[in-house]
């Protein structure tokens, strides 16, 4: 697990885009926050040794971008259609 210093700057740092990629992808505000700290907490259990800042970055996009992905789907199974067909 990743400490708390290097969790705060990482949000400092990227929590704007990762945000934003979060509300790009999830129409429903409340889906973007769970997005958003879905993303945080895989950050935070993660052990990917990163090269740079910019490799960083491009981790948490694709993390944020998979995690609305993963949250968007589970919701279409969710979604019952009321349409009986006629």
């Amino acid at each position: 697990m990743r400490s708390e210093l290097d969790i705060e700057q990482t949000i400092d740092s990227h929590g704007d885009t990762i945000w934003r990629v979060c509300t790009l992808h999830c129409v429903i505000p409340s889906d973007a926050q769970d997005a958003f700290q879905e993303t945080l907490l895989k950050y935070a259990l993660s052990n990917t040794h990163f090269n740079d800042e910019q490799h960083r970055k491009a981790w948490l996009i694709k993390v944020a971008t998979n995690t609305c992905r993963d949250l968007l789907k589970a919701a279409h199974r969710r979604t019952v259609s009321l349409d009986t067909g006629g």
